[in-house]
């Protein structure tokens, strides 16, 4: 799992039989991860224990189900929000995508993309942008011949695009035969879509063309708001804080200096009605990294310019009273 992760998705994988099999793999600047650090793990694991690449029922008899297709079984996973990611807002570079993929296919890998972002793009529209290509379109250009399944699914959401309450998503696999696996779980195959109503509401919007209308007003409004936020940081925060780019998405991370107490910090800010989700929220269950020393995930998916600005004043305020540092002045790091 890179890390820092999605907050929640530790209590999914835990929940499906993963506790005591989560690895953090460490998330750098800019959303490059530590991919070096994934084949070294690979390499050390199976040199000590070999793994069957083409799993059988025979292999795993307790799943295999004769009144479904057999499963195409994996030997490891791996989980990623590869644009504008959660919680760090990075994105991972186009050669790192292919290299990841590259590598899923010499250890039989599943990687799972939360591609829950990809069209907050601040960008878009404009001249000479080119949008960052998901990993699934990548396996499906690259798909080796004779591979049926691929190594890669794409989550994706209207949550994020068309409100919170419209809890409907949809996934895209490099083949359709993958697709139909995922199709045929027991959820799906007694009740179909668990969304009915919304997938109505959304099927209308979209033959209407007002998805398209409503995603570039959430994009003019977001991009305001990241500048906000990033003039916010320059102008309140201390010396030597810095701030992620924010080109997309929902989230900026902010990292702050030696000799401040983030943590407690973090709890000074609740008693004056900033809530602040540090670093420590997004370990890898098992595997932290110490994201709780500096860290910070700071959102601009809710609050207006002015509230973003008189937060992180607030913010600011209290780091010098913690420390009495000089003049509040940070950096981005690009």
């Amino acid at each position: 799992m890179v890390s820092p992760t999605y907050f929640l998705i530790n209590s999914a994988f835990i929940d499906n039989g993963y506790a005591g099999k989560l690895s953090a793999i460490r998330e750098l600047c800019n959303g490059e991860i530590d991919i070096d650090e994934i084949e070294r793990q690979l390499e050390s694991i199976e040199s000590e224990t070999p793994s069957k690449k083409n799993l059988t029922k025979e292999d795993i008899p307790e799943i295999y189900d004769p009144y479904r297709p057999m499963k195409k079984l994996y030997n490891y996973l791996i989980y990623i929000v590869p644009t504008f990611s959660n919680p760090k807002g990075g994105t991972l570079p186009l050669e790192s995508r292919t290299r990841l993929i590259d590598i899923a296919r010499k250890y039989n890998i599943l990687i799972v993309c939360d591609d829950v972002y990809d069209l907050l793009d601040f960008n878009a529209g404009k001249a000479n942008h080119s949008y960052h290509k998901k990993m699934v379109y990548l396996d499906r250009e690259t798909l080796p011949d004779g591979e049926e399944f691929g190594n890669v699914v794409s989550n994706a959401t209207f949550s994020k695009l068309l409100g919170p309450g419209l809890r409907t998503g949809w996934q895209e696999t490099a083949t359709p035969k993958l697709a139909e696996l995922l199709a045929s779980g027991g959820a799906n195959k007694s009740g179909g879509t668990p969304g009915h109503f919304n997938t109505t509401i959304i099927g209308e919007l979209l033959k209407s063309g007002k998805v398209d209308k409503i995603v570039a007003n959430l994009n003019a409004i977001y991009s305001k708001r990241a500048e906000a936020l990033k003039a916010a940081v320059r102008k309140y925060m201390p010396k030597g804080t810095s701030i992620s780019p924010v080109d997309g998405g929902y989230f900026a991370w902010v990292t702050l200096p030696e000799g401040y107490d983030n943590l407690k910090i973090a709890e000074e800010c609740a008693n004056h009605g900033v809530i602040l989700a540090t670093g420590d929220n997004f370990e890898v269950t098992g595997d932290p990294l110490g994201w709780g020393e500096h860290g910070v995930r700071v959102s601009i998916s809710y609050l207006d310019e002015s509230q973003i600005e008189h937060g992180i004043k607030i913010w600011g305020e209290l780091c010098q009273a913690s420390r009495k540092s000089p003049e509040p002045v940070c950096k981005d790091y690009l």
